[in-house]
């Protein structure tokens, strides 16, 4: 069980199986470790608003996130960084998807609109 001051809209299994990603209402990203639920570190994953969807790729790499903010932004899995972000929605991020050869990132928002993103870390 993983206890947390948040309500938790999205969570992630990292492919090798060994941690979790979350987020939610408290804007921050957690990573968890999966063998006894404990919190590996946390990052700052929005100055606005709640992160409503995220995604990882399949290789463990890197993931994505999307929320109140109106943002996609594509992080660095290890590093725990930004590497780009999309700016082109208008309403809320509800959720994104990385398609499954890591060419485009799929997001939709609380305003109907359905965005495809080339993904910057094709493989």
């Amino acid at each position: 069980m993983i206890l947390a001051n948040t309500l938790f809209q999205c969570v992630c299994y990292h492919p090798e199986e060994f941690q979790i990603i979350t987020s939610g209402t408290d804007r921050k990203i957690g990573y968890w470790e999966v063998y006894d639920g404990s919190v590996i570190r946390e990052l700052e994953g929005s100055s606005s608003g709640s992160i409503n969807g995220m995604d990882i790729s399949v290789d463990g790499v890197h993931f994505v996130t999307g929320g109140k903010d109106h943002l996609v932004k594509v992080w660095d899995y290890n590093e725990g960084e930004v590497t780009h972000v999309g700016v082109g929605h208008s309403g809320t991020i509800t959720r994104l998807r990385i398609s499954p050869g890591n060419q485009y990132i799929i997001s939709v928002s609380a305003d109907g609109a359905i965005l495809r993103w080339k993904c910057p870390f094709t493989t």
